[in-house]
């Protein structure tokens, strides 16, 4: 799969707010919707799951910071 280039989408709040990799988006969305990982190290992805992840990933961001008080940090590789 490749990142999604549109303004706005999770792909691009995780390379321009997070200042994750390009290379690691895919990776980090995958991980982040997959519902079980299988003995192999294989991620299941649910798509209802990514759809919920894109949709909310700006609201879900902004109530970390704002609501939370966790603030910004370097990114954990």
């Amino acid at each position: 799969m490749h990142a999604n280039k549109q303004e706005g989408s999770a792909e691009q709040f995780l390379l321009k707010e997070c200042g994750i990799e390009e290379s690691k988006v895919d990776g980090v969305i995958r991980a982040a919707v997959a519902w079980r990982i299988t003995p192999g190290g294989r991620q299941l992805i649910d798509r209802r799951r990514r759809s919920r992840i894109e949709r909310n990933m700006l609201i879900c961001a902004d109530y970390l910071v704002h609501d939370c008080g966790i603030e910004p940090g370097q990114c954990r590789d």
